[in-house]
């Protein structure tokens, strides 16, 4: 799949994507084409970080289950 650079595009796992440069982050890489899934526990992001058009999963990273079941979903 190409993104919007002609590149390939790629399924991307932000950790802590709810806070002010994770967010940012996760912007960037979705105007580039990719496809974004945030992960954060929201201790100290905010939801309203998470940019429209990522996909959202709450959690927190010392969770195995839930940060490998975020990855499955990224396939």
């Amino acid at each position: 799949m190409l993104g919007k650079s002609g590149a390939v595009a790629c399924n991307v796992l932000i950790t802590g994507g709810a806070g002010f440069i994770g967010g940012h982050t996760a912007q960037a890489l979705i105007d580039r084409g990719h496809v974004v899934t945030v992960f954060d526990d929201l201790s100290s992001g905010l939801h309203e970080n998470v940019p429209r058009g990522a996909a959202f999963v709450k959690g927190c990273i010392l969770d195995t289950r839930a940060l490998a079941a975020a990855f499955v979903r990224q396939d």
